[in-house]
């Protein structure tokens, strides 16, 4: 918790990438009991392949901790579940994560997370990962 207030104190901008492992959901509850989601944008990225209890369960944490968080998806692909996964269907093919891993990785979760680190201003990024 103090590595997340020496963050915010810092005065850059924080932000919170949740890919809702367990590190980022006891982060979550950190970020909580510190009063931090005014200071700390939270980011999920919609990969547009997630189970719908994944997105569920994002409406869920963010009902309970009283935030709401930035999603990012796909770029120009636009319309919320259903609507999202039909028109990148039509622009990229159901099966892209099959024919072509590389390019679903790229047009799914890098471009995605870069963007919406950088609509975020992002200067700091906090995860619940560790490093060895």
């Amino acid at each position: 918790m103090d590595a997340i207030k020496q963050a915010v104190d810092s005065g850059a901008q924080v932000v919170f990438p949740n890919a809702l492992i367990a590190g980022d959901v006891v982060m979550t509850h950190l970020i909580s009991r510190l009063g931090l989601f005014d200071k700390i944008p939270v980011l999920f990225v919609n990969t547009l392949h997630l189970f719908d209890e994944t997105l569920d369960f994002i409406e869920e944490i963010e009902k309970h901790y009283e935030f709401k968080g930035h999603i990012s998806m796909a770029e120009g692909i636009e319309g919320d579940r259903y609507e999202a996964k039909k028109n990148f269907d039509k622009k990229y093919g159901a099966n892209l994560w099959k024919e072509d891993i590389e390019q679903y990785d790229k047009v799914c979760k890098v471009e995605p997370f870069l963007r919406g680190l950088k609509e975020l201003n992002c200067e700091t990024m906090i995860t619940g990962r560790t490093r060895w």
